[in-house]
């Protein structure tokens, strides 16, 4: 259906992090991650920015404090297969979920 997005007035930013010259300044590492979140060139993203990664590119993304929305498209999704940097970060599978969970 034919509809139209961000017609409330907001003008929210993202921040992504991605390999290269250190350029962070809007957002900022988490608390004792500084050993796990190594790409740090900011690039400010606005509504309707559009941004392609290689694969295998290291990169994170930080809301301000208004958050924000991000819609990702992948020609071949394999989100499973994702490598984190930070050995803490456990991927959780939602199989009971989708399981017990009838739509129509």
């Amino acid at each position: 259906m034919e509809h139209v997005h961000g017609v409330d007035g907001r003008r929210v930013e993202l921040f992504l992090y991605v390999p290269g010259k250190n350029t962070l300044r809007r957002g900022c590492v988490p608390v004792g991650k500084d050993s796990v979140y190594t790409a740090r060139h900011e690039i400010v993203l606005k509504p309707g920015d559009q941004i392609t990664l290689s694969p295998g590119t290291k990169h994170w993304f930080q809301a301000p404090a208004g958050g924000a929305v991000i819609y990702s498209f992948s020609t071949c999704v394999r989100d499973g297969l994702d490598r984190f940097t930070d050995p803490a970060v456990r991927r959780r599978l939602w199989t009971t979920l989708s399981r017990n969970r009838r739509i129509g």
